[in-house]
């Protein structure tokens, strides 16, 4: 396979597609680990919240079914979790995350 694709000086080889592919598989690991390791750091309800909503997909209805909390804990919690989660993001994208690059 020699297409070129978008940029005529790039000839997308096979092998170049492989590389390619390993670097987009790496950095996906990365940027999971970085949500995984985000939510872990939310507090107990908010990160069930999350977990719940964001990550299975669940509404808010089979949340209660499933929990026991009611509609507005669930909402409210799940907003500030969401917040929270923001909030990380925000810092760690304008370099005070508190980590060296």
């Amino acid at each position: 396979m020699t297409e070129a694709i978008a940029d005529p000086g790039l000839v997308w080889t096979d092998d170049v597609i492989r590389r390619h592919a390993t670097v987009l598989y790496v950095l996906g690991n990365l940027v999971q680990a970085e949500i995984v390791a985000a939510i872990r750091a939310l507090p107990s309800r908010h990160r069930l919240m999350v977990y719940l909503a964001d990550v299975k997909g669940l509404g808010y209805r089979q949340i209660v079914d499933l929990t026991g909390i009611p509609v507005g804990t669930v909402k409210s919690s799940l907003h500030r979790g969401r917040g929270q989660l923001r909030a990380r993001q925000a810092l760690s994208c304008s370099g005070l995350g508190g980590q060296d690059p």
